[in-house]
């Protein structure tokens, strides 16, 4: 994991976890042209179910940050159905 130790930065903006609702902040943030600082204690990728199926709700999430096409780039695979044993 790489360290920054820059104190002399002045930041527009820090954002505390890089989870979905952190990432999305510090992107639009960013996007908006704020210097945004990103902190998040764990590494990724984080081995947990929900960081590895999108909803619905999620893919038009992706959309509205201009990020549709990011499951696919990274071997996502759409499913149509389940089976909960």
């Amino acid at each position: 994991m790489a360290m920054v130790n820059n104190t002399k930065h002045i930041w527009d903006a820090i954002v505390i976890g890089a989870g979905p609702a952190g990432s999305s902040a510090a992107l639009q943030l960013a996007r908006a042209g704020a210097r945004v600082l990103l902190i998040e204690k764990a590494r990724f990728p984080r081995e947990k179910v929900c960081g590895c199926c999108l909803n619905a709700a999620a893919i038009a999430q992706l959309d509205a940050l201009g990020l549709s096409d990011l499951p696919r780039r990274l071997g996502g695979r759409p499913t149509d159905r389940f089976r909960l044993h």
